[in-house]
């Protein structure tokens, strides 16, 4: 199994704290956003490699950050933007990953701004038993 952390978006609406760097380094303690996700994915033998998909713009940010980091899955990979008005949507960055990397077999997509509270091998456990697409949601509650 492959996952996919997208981190393609410029986060434009969290300026001037992001116009120069991803959302998804924002520190959360001592650790990063992405930490956390990486240190989740890393730990399931299931996921043999883990592509970050990300813009042109962050390609840099990026490729600085897996040379330093001691996790072994993650892979970049790029796409064609440099510009939020360029950009697909998610499903669209996905449909692009998976033809740039020649992916053909089960994926967990995960989106690499979120804090997520739930292990995600229990996630992939459940879509193992389900045998079919599954997807994970957080109930708010009240807005």
């Amino acid at each position: 199994m492959k996952a996919v952390v997208l981190a393609g978006g410029y986060a434009t609406r969290l300026w001037p704290i992001t116009k120069d760097r991803p959302k998804m380094f924002l520190p959360i303690g001592d650790h990063t956003v992405i930490d956390e996700i990486f240190a989740d994915l890393e730990a399931d033998d299931r996921i043999d490699e883990v592509f970050v998909s990300t813009n042109e713009r962050f390609a840099g940010e990026f490729e600085t950050y897996l040379a330093e980091t001691a996790f072994e899955k993650p892979t970049l990979s790029v796409e064609d933007t440099t510009d939020e008005s360029e950009k697909f949507g998610v499903v669209g960055a996905l449909a692009q990953l998976v033809d740039r990397e020649g992916i053909d077999e089960d994926l967990v997509v995960v989106a690499g701004d979120n804090l997520i509270s739930f292990d995600i091998a229990e996630f992939v456990d459940f879509f193992a038993d389900a045998g079919e697409p599954a997807l994970a949601a957080y109930d708010v509650g009240s807005r």
